[in-house]
Protein backbone atom coordinates (compact mmCIF):
# COMPACT_ATOMS: atom_id res chain seq x y z
CA UNK A 1 0.00 0.00 0.00
CA UNK A 2 1.22 3.46 -1.21
CA UNK A 3 1.43 5.76 1.76
CA UNK A 4 -1.08 8.87 1.75
CA UNK A 5 0.23 11.94 2.84
CA UNK A 6 -2.72 14.31 3.52
CA UNK A 7 -3.40 18.08 4.39
CA UNK A 8 -6.05 19.41 7.16
CA UNK A 9 -7.12 22.65 6.81
CA UNK A 10 -9.86 25.00 8.12
CA UNK A 11 -11.58 28.50 8.17
CA UNK A 12 -13.90 30.62 10.09
CA UNK A 13 -17.52 31.57 9.11
CA UNK A 14 -16.31 35.20 7.38
CA UNK A 15 -14.27 33.59 5.23
CA UNK A 16 -16.35 30.66 4.27
CA UNK A 17 -19.13 32.93 3.42
CA UNK A 18 -16.56 34.59 1.37
CA UNK A 19 -15.45 31.52 -0.82
CA UNK A 20 -16.94 32.08 -4.06
CA UNK A 21 -15.62 28.68 -5.70
CA UNK A 22 -17.31 26.11 -3.01
CA UNK A 23 -21.54 26.76 -2.17
CA UNK A 24 -21.28 23.83 -0.31
CA UNK A 25 -18.36 25.89 2.37
CA UNK A 26 -20.18 29.24 2.42
CA UNK A 27 -23.49 27.47 3.57
CA UNK A 28 -21.48 25.53 6.21
CA UNK A 29 -17.99 25.92 6.83
CA UNK A 30 -15.87 22.89 7.59
CA UNK A 31 -12.82 21.17 8.17
CA UNK A 32 -11.32 19.59 5.05
CA UNK A 33 -8.91 16.88 4.38
CA UNK A 34 -7.04 17.15 0.77
CA UNK A 35 -4.43 14.85 -0.94
CA UNK A 36 -1.08 16.89 -0.50
CA UNK A 37 0.63 15.58 -3.94
CA UNK A 38 -3.08 15.83 -5.97
CA UNK A 39 -4.79 18.36 -4.01
CA UNK A 40 -7.82 15.89 -4.33
CA UNK A 41 -10.68 16.26 -1.77
CA UNK A 42 -10.53 13.38 0.42
CA UNK A 43 -13.06 14.38 3.50
CA UNK A 44 -14.73 17.11 5.04
CA UNK A 45 -15.64 17.40 9.29
CA UNK A 46 -18.96 19.43 9.15
CA UNK A 47 -19.85 21.28 10.61
CA UNK A 48 -16.80 23.69 12.17
CA UNK A 49 -16.00 26.95 12.06
CA UNK A 50 -12.71 28.23 13.85
CA UNK A 51 -9.62 30.86 13.84
CA UNK A 52 -5.87 30.41 12.92
CA UNK A 53 -3.88 28.16 15.69
CA UNK A 54 -7.23 26.71 16.63
CA UNK A 55 -7.06 22.94 14.96
CA UNK A 56 -4.82 20.12 16.34
CA UNK A 57 -4.92 16.00 16.16
CA UNK A 58 -3.76 13.09 17.94
CA UNK A 59 -2.75 10.25 15.70
CA UNK A 60 -3.29 6.68 15.30
CA UNK A 61 -1.41 4.59 18.60
CA UNK A 62 -1.43 1.15 19.55
CA UNK A 63 -4.94 0.28 17.48
CA UNK A 64 -6.34 3.48 18.69
CA UNK A 65 -8.18 5.60 15.87
CA UNK A 66 -6.43 9.35 15.43
CA UNK A 67 -8.74 12.04 16.42
CA UNK A 68 -9.01 15.52 14.94
CA UNK A 69 -9.43 18.86 17.63
CA UNK A 70 -10.92 22.63 16.72
CA UNK A 71 -12.02 25.04 18.71
CA UNK A 72 -15.37 26.47 17.67
CA UNK A 73 -15.34 30.41 16.69
CA UNK A 74 -17.49 32.23 19.28
CA UNK A 75 -17.82 29.40 21.31
CA UNK A 76 -16.60 27.88 24.54
CA UNK A 77 -16.36 24.59 22.87
CA UNK A 78 -14.19 22.11 21.54
CA UNK A 79 -15.10 19.91 18.60
CA UNK A 80 -13.69 15.76 18.42
CA UNK A 81 -13.99 14.31 15.48
CA UNK A 82 -12.84 10.78 14.38
CA UNK A 83 -11.88 10.05 10.95
CA UNK A 84 -15.62 9.25 10.06
CA UNK A 85 -17.55 11.46 12.26
CA UNK A 86 -17.94 14.10 15.45
CA UNK A 87 -17.69 12.19 18.24
CA UNK A 88 -17.83 14.14 21.08
CA UNK A 89 -17.88 18.01 22.23
CA UNK A 90 -16.16 19.45 25.36
CA UNK A 91 -17.43 22.43 27.45
CA UNK A 92 -14.94 24.75 28.40
CA UNK A 93 -14.41 27.31 31.47
CA UNK A 94 -14.21 30.63 28.71
CA UNK A 95 -13.65 30.61 24.98
CA UNK A 96 -10.52 29.72 23.84
CA UNK A 97 -8.44 31.84 21.16
CA UNK A 98 -5.94 28.46 20.24
CA UNK A 99 -5.70 24.93 21.11
CA UNK A 100 -2.82 22.80 21.14
CA UNK A 101 -1.96 18.99 21.44
CA UNK A 102 1.58 17.54 22.93
CA UNK A 103 3.14 15.47 20.19
CA UNK A 104 2.78 12.17 22.52
CA UNK A 105 -0.85 12.76 22.18
CA UNK A 106 -1.08 13.28 26.35
CA UNK A 107 -1.56 16.81 26.83
CA UNK A 108 -4.26 19.36 25.28
CA UNK A 109 -3.30 23.00 25.70
CA UNK A 110 -5.98 25.87 25.27
CA UNK A 111 -5.31 29.56 25.31
CA UNK A 112 -7.87 32.69 25.93
CA UNK A 113 -8.58 35.91 25.06
CA UNK A 114 -7.95 36.92 28.35
CA UNK A 115 -4.50 36.01 28.43
CA UNK A 116 -5.35 32.30 30.65
CA UNK A 117 -3.77 28.81 29.66
CA UNK A 118 -5.31 25.69 30.10
CA UNK A 119 -3.88 22.19 30.62
CA UNK A 120 -6.04 18.80 30.25
CA UNK A 121 -4.64 15.37 30.46
CA UNK A 122 -6.71 13.71 27.41
CA UNK A 123 -6.71 10.37 28.31
CA UNK A 124 -8.78 11.55 31.56
CA UNK A 125 -10.39 14.64 30.68
CA UNK A 126 -8.93 16.33 33.69
CA UNK A 127 -7.77 20.12 33.87
CA UNK A 128 -4.34 19.37 35.23
CA UNK A 129 -3.05 23.09 35.86
CA UNK A 130 -4.48 26.67 34.76
CA UNK A 131 -2.25 29.71 34.51
CA UNK A 132 -2.49 33.81 33.73
CA UNK A 133 0.40 33.65 31.21
CA UNK A 134 0.05 36.78 29.12
CA UNK A 135 -1.54 40.23 29.95
CA UNK A 136 -2.78 40.24 26.14
CA UNK A 137 -4.62 37.66 24.08
CA UNK A 138 -2.91 33.85 23.65
CA UNK A 139 -2.64 34.00 20.44
CA UNK A 140 -0.63 30.41 19.97
CA UNK A 141 0.48 27.66 21.28
CA UNK A 142 3.12 24.77 20.33
CA UNK A 143 4.72 21.88 22.48
CA UNK A 144 8.46 20.86 21.50
CA UNK A 145 9.14 17.66 19.66
CA UNK A 146 9.50 15.64 22.82
CA UNK A 147 6.42 17.47 24.85
CA UNK A 148 8.53 19.08 27.14
CA UNK A 149 8.33 22.52 26.67
CA UNK A 150 5.35 24.56 25.81
CA UNK A 151 5.71 27.94 24.17
CA UNK A 152 2.96 30.46 24.24
CA UNK A 153 3.08 33.72 21.81
CA UNK A 154 0.70 36.89 22.50
CA UNK A 155 -0.04 39.91 20.58
CA UNK A 156 1.88 41.57 24.09
CA UNK A 157 5.56 40.75 22.06
CA UNK A 158 6.59 37.97 24.00
CA UNK A 159 7.02 34.55 23.70
CA UNK A 160 7.27 32.09 26.74
CA UNK A 161 8.75 29.18 27.45
CA UNK A 162 7.12 26.74 30.26
CA UNK A 163 8.66 23.27 31.32
CA UNK A 164 5.31 20.59 31.48
CA UNK A 165 6.88 19.13 34.25
CA UNK A 166 6.82 21.86 36.65
CA UNK A 167 3.54 23.03 35.40
CA UNK A 168 2.36 19.40 37.00
CA UNK A 169 4.67 18.95 39.93
CA UNK A 170 2.76 20.35 43.16
CA UNK A 171 5.77 20.17 45.02
CA UNK A 172 8.15 22.73 42.89
CA UNK A 173 10.12 25.79 44.60
CA UNK A 174 8.94 27.44 41.46
CA UNK A 175 5.92 30.25 41.85
CA UNK A 176 3.63 28.40 39.93
CA UNK A 177 3.02 29.63 36.18
CA UNK A 178 6.25 31.27 35.79
CA UNK A 179 7.96 30.62 32.57
CA UNK A 180 11.07 28.71 32.47
CA UNK A 181 12.23 31.40 30.28
CA UNK A 182 10.88 34.10 27.76
CA UNK A 183 11.70 35.67 24.06
CA UNK A 184 10.92 39.25 24.64
CA UNK A 185 13.26 41.22 21.80
CA UNK A 186 10.04 41.62 19.41
CA UNK A 187 8.76 45.38 19.83
CA UNK A 188 5.29 44.69 18.27
CA UNK A 189 2.54 41.67 18.47
CA UNK A 190 3.51 38.27 17.44
CA UNK A 191 2.21 37.08 14.16
CA UNK A 192 3.46 33.15 14.07
CA UNK A 193 5.80 31.04 15.56
CA UNK A 194 7.26 28.24 14.31
CA UNK A 195 9.80 24.86 16.05
CA UNK A 196 12.60 23.11 14.34
CA UNK A 197 12.40 19.22 15.03
CA UNK A 198 15.39 18.80 17.46
CA UNK A 199 13.49 21.02 20.47
CA UNK A 200 13.20 20.24 24.56
CA UNK A 201 15.35 18.52 26.41
CA UNK A 202 18.07 18.25 23.73
CA UNK A 203 17.89 21.75 22.39
CA UNK A 204 17.14 23.22 19.06
CA UNK A 205 16.06 26.25 17.80
CA UNK A 206 12.82 27.98 16.79
CA UNK A 207 11.82 31.02 15.02
CA UNK A 208 9.52 33.53 15.91
CA UNK A 209 8.23 36.23 13.21
CA UNK A 210 6.23 39.56 14.15
CA UNK A 211 4.63 43.06 13.08
CA UNK A 212 7.79 44.48 13.36
CA UNK A 213 8.83 43.31 10.54
CA UNK A 214 11.14 40.90 11.47
CA UNK A 215 11.87 37.15 12.00
CA UNK A 216 14.17 36.06 14.68
CA UNK A 217 15.87 32.73 15.37
CA UNK A 218 16.53 31.47 19.18
CA UNK A 219 18.01 29.29 21.23
CA UNK A 220 15.75 26.37 22.64
CA UNK A 221 18.44 25.58 25.20
CA UNK A 222 18.13 28.09 28.52
CA UNK A 223 18.64 31.25 29.13
CA UNK A 224 17.14 31.37 25.57
CA UNK A 225 19.31 33.51 23.54
CA UNK A 226 18.73 35.32 20.47
CA UNK A 227 20.70 33.59 17.72
CA UNK A 228 19.49 35.94 14.54
CA UNK A 229 17.39 38.41 13.21
CA UNK A 230 16.27 38.45 9.88
CA UNK A 231 14.88 41.65 8.77
CA UNK A 232 11.84 41.97 6.21
CA UNK A 233 11.25 44.45 2.96
CA UNK A 234 9.72 47.96 4.67
CA UNK A 235 6.02 47.56 5.19
CA UNK A 236 6.10 43.96 4.93
CA UNK A 237 3.84 42.31 8.06
CA UNK A 238 4.16 38.46 8.45
CA UNK A 239 1.36 36.54 8.92
CA UNK A 240 2.39 33.20 8.61
CA UNK A 241 5.61 30.86 9.70
CA UNK A 242 7.40 27.83 8.16
CA UNK A 243 10.71 25.89 8.81
CA UNK A 244 12.05 23.42 6.54
CA UNK A 245 12.04 19.71 8.24
CA UNK A 246 15.54 19.92 7.52
CA UNK A 247 15.65 23.39 8.86
CA UNK A 248 17.71 24.75 5.77
CA UNK A 249 15.27 27.79 4.89
CA UNK A 250 12.33 29.26 5.84
CA UNK A 251 9.40 30.72 4.46
CA UNK A 252 7.57 33.48 5.41
CA UNK A 253 3.80 34.48 4.70
CA UNK A 254 2.67 38.16 4.95
CA UNK A 255 -0.57 40.06 5.02
CA UNK A 256 0.19 41.25 1.25
CA UNK A 257 -0.22 37.69 -0.01
CA UNK A 258 3.58 36.97 -0.58
CA UNK A 259 5.75 34.06 0.34
CA UNK A 260 9.47 35.27 1.44
CA UNK A 261 11.97 32.00 1.09
CA UNK A 262 15.12 32.87 4.31
CA UNK A 263 18.04 30.60 3.52
CA UNK A 264 19.55 29.56 6.59
CA UNK A 265 22.86 28.58 5.39
CA UNK A 266 24.54 29.58 2.67
CA UNK A 267 27.75 28.39 0.37
CA UNK A 268 31.10 29.42 1.23
CA UNK A 269 33.36 29.67 -1.60
CA UNK A 270 34.94 26.43 -0.96
CA UNK A 271 32.82 23.67 -3.16
CA UNK A 272 30.50 21.84 -1.16
CA UNK A 273 30.61 23.49 2.30
CA UNK A 274 28.07 25.56 3.88
CA UNK A 275 28.27 27.90 7.11
CA UNK A 276 25.31 29.19 8.84
CA UNK A 277 23.58 32.40 8.68
CA UNK A 278 23.04 34.30 11.74
CA UNK A 279 24.43 33.04 14.99
CA UNK A 280 27.91 32.83 15.78
CA UNK A 281 27.61 34.87 19.02
CA UNK A 282 26.37 37.70 16.73
CA UNK A 283 23.11 38.34 19.12
CA UNK A 284 20.57 40.80 17.98
CA UNK A 285 22.16 41.66 15.08
CA UNK A 286 20.00 42.61 12.13
CA UNK A 287 21.17 40.02 9.22
CA UNK A 288 19.73 41.15 5.95
CA UNK A 289 19.47 37.53 4.23
CA UNK A 290 19.03 36.82 0.62
CA UNK A 291 15.17 36.34 0.06
CA UNK A 292 13.28 35.60 -2.90
CA UNK A 293 9.48 36.64 -2.71
CA UNK A 294 6.53 35.11 -4.35
CA UNK A 295 3.98 36.68 -4.94
CA UNK A 296 0.43 34.45 -4.31
CA UNK A 297 -2.73 35.30 -6.45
Amino acid sequence: MVPQELILSACSTAQASSSSTNKASSSAPAIQLHDLTTSAHVQSFKTSSNTAHSLALTYSHDGVGGTVWAVQEGKAIVGIWAWQKQHLKLHLPEKLSCLAISPNGVWAAGGSPNGQIYLWEIASGLMLASWNAHYRAVSSLSFTGDSTLLLSSSPDAAVHVFMVARLLDDDSSTPYGKPYGSLTDHTLAISSLALGKTTGSSGGRCWTAAEDGTVKMWSLNAPFDLLATFVLPPGTIPSALAVDPAERFLYVGSTAGNVYHIPLFKRKAQIGQVEAVGGEGLGSAAIKSEMACISVE
